[in-house]
């Protein structure tokens, strides 16, 4: 068995997850977002539980985790709580 974290950065691997449903092609709020479609329930527990003050997300796809954050955040009355996001390539599809 290889490392996790790697294997997570592997195109075959991601591939692989899509294919298998772990991952899938959702839309919320018209943008776009490739998670697991479990993902809300966990990471709004994190969030009620830990409150944090800012949130960085690391690749941006097009937005759609970004909003999913912000609802959760604002829903466990966490508005003041920034989020900073990151695109590693130039989100050509915005331009």
């Amino acid at each position: 068995m290889g490392n996790f974290l790697s294997e997570c950065f592997d195109d075959d691997y991601f591939i692989n997850s899509l294919s298998q449903e772990y991952i899938a092609h959702l839309s919320y709020m018209g943008l776009g977002t490739e998670q697991n479609p479990n993902i809300i329930y966990p990471f709004d527990q994190l969030i009620s539980q830990i409150k944090p003050s800012r949130i960085i997300e690391i690749g941006t796809f097009a937005g759609g985790l970004t909003m999913i954050l912000r609802t959760i955040l604002d829903n466990n009355n966490l508005s003041n709580t920034n989020i900073v996001t990151y695109n590693v390539h130039e989100p050509t599809y915005l331009l």
